[in-house]
Formats: structure tokens, sequence, C-alpha cells
């Protein structure tokens, strides 16, 4: 019998996502700042993980290598090797914008994007994140689902001629 997910995936032509956990541990993983390095492994994980269309190019990673810029890339490594990316706007000391998150797709549903996530939500010396925000298409089911397993909230967003979807996550306030 289908279940709720294979009926709104049907004529879609892609396989829905599951919410079971795979049963693979949660590897042993480092999350450190994009380095500049890092790019022609970001723009492979860029490529294997979304259309064409929808691409960010080479200049559009290094912006975030500017300084005294707010836009921000972090790269989390397992066993020495890159595996996924996150790219972050600092709209101000409080609010954080997920511009992008991707990884690499054997590599996921191992909680590799939940540290990613769970990375930008500790305060800093130039940031104490109360609120993360990021905007997700109708049709991204996959992004959908994802930001429910790690606890963002939908929103309806009407700035958009594609649909899209506001997330947010509020973060509790450390005493």
């Amino acid at each position: 019998m289908p279940n709720f997910f294979s009926k709104l995936f049907c004529g879609l032509g892609v396989e829905p996502p599951t919410r079971e956990w795979t049963g693979a541990p949660i590897p042993r993983a480092q999350i450190r700042a994009m380095w500049p390095a890092d790019l022609p492994q970001v723009m492979e994980i860029e490529r294997v993980s979304f259309p064409p269309a929808i691409q960010w190019s080479m200049e559009d990673f290094a912006q975030c290598f500017a300084p005294n810029n707010k836009k921000l890339g972090y790269v989390i490594e397992v066993e020495n090797r890159l595996v996924g990316f996150l790219m972050i706007f600092a709209v101000n000391q409080t609010l954080i914008m997920v511009n992008s998150i991707a990884i690499l797709p054997a590599a996921r549903r191992r909680g590799l994007g939940g540290l990613l996530l769970k990375h930008v939500e500790q305060p800093t010396d130039w940031c104490t994140p109360r609120r993360l925000v990021c905007l997700v298409r109708e049709r991204n089911l996959a992004a959908q689902l994802f930001l429910r397993a790690v606890d963002f909230l939908p929103h309806p967003y009407a700035k958009s001629d594609e649909g899209a979807i506001k997330f947010h996550k509020r973060l509790r306030s450390k005493p």
C-alpha cells in the first residue's frame, strides 16, 4: 500500500524521500570556514546537488572571502574529505539567512546537514543568532522535509513568483 509520500510524489518523476534513519552512524565530522582552495570541491557538490538553472557560480561562492562581508561559507569534512557546505548571510547580529546547503549524495541521511545548521546556531564573538531563516521553492519537497526534520517551521512567502516557502527557526537564548 502506498504511503503518504509516494502519493505526494506520484507523477513528479522523483523518488520520494524517506524519513527513516538509514542506520548509518553520524560520522565524525569537522566543520570549518570555507577556504578559496575548497571552491573546486564545493562547485562539484553544487553541480551534483542542484539543477543547472539554480546553481551558484564560482563568483557567487567567492563573495564569502571578501573582507568585512556578511556572507559566510562553511564546509563539513568527513575523513579529511569535503562532503558538504553551507552558505549564510548574517542579516544582523541576531538573524541568519541560510542561502544554500548541500551534502554529497553518498553522504546524505547521516545528520551532516543538521550538524552544519547547529554550527551556525552557536554564538560567536560577532553574532548571537536568535533566528535562522531559509527560503525554499514549493517544488523542493526534499528540502522542506529536511528543514522540518531539523525543527524549522514553514510560513508562506508572498514575494516570490515561484511560490517559495519561508522556513524559520527560533533559537533559545542561553542565560
